[in-house]
């Protein structure tokens, strides 16, 4: 029985995301904007396995663990983030929401995401550069 508990955390384990470097600004390539998601790092929601799932331009991104960020330069023009959770894969408390802006040439946007209570309410937003630099720092960045 311990070890069929072992094996269950170490798959759950392996669907997250791994969380490499913390947060240096680059600035965009010519031509590109470029949008940090970031996860702010709480305990709350930590410990569901359904991480949520980011879609940029309706792309698959990836899962947003708490903590972590992503950095993804994308084209000027009209830019969707949108995630997909769900808690302990129940339907009934499945949740998802979308932020929609337009990226300028060369300009570095963020937007944060965050589980603000037990209650599981989610803060989903574009903040100004200031602030997200400043809360990015303490998040690592995620690689799939």
């Amino acid at each position: 029985m311990k070890y069929i508990f072992l094996g269950i955390l170490f798959l759950v384990g392996c669907t997250y995301p791994s969380k490499k470097d913390f947060y240096s600004f680059q600035a965009p390539e010519k031509g590109k904007a470029v949008v940090y998601l970031y996860r702010s790092n709480t305990s709350i929601d930590s410990l569901n396995p359904d991480v949520p799932r980011f879609y940029v331009n309706k792309s698959k991104l990836g899962k947003l663990s708490t903590g972590g960020f992503y950095r993804v330069e994308v084209d000027p023009g009209e830019i969707s983030l949108i995630y997909k959770n769900s808690l302990f894969g129940i339907p009934f408390f499945w949740k998802s929401g979308e932020v929609k802006f337009v990226a300028l040439d060369n300009h570095v946007y963020y937007v944060k995401f965050s589980i603000e209570s037990v209650m599981r309410s989610v803060e989903f937003k574009p903040v100004p550069n200031a602030i997200g630099e400043q809360e990015i720092k303490e998040t690592r960045l995620l690689v799939q």
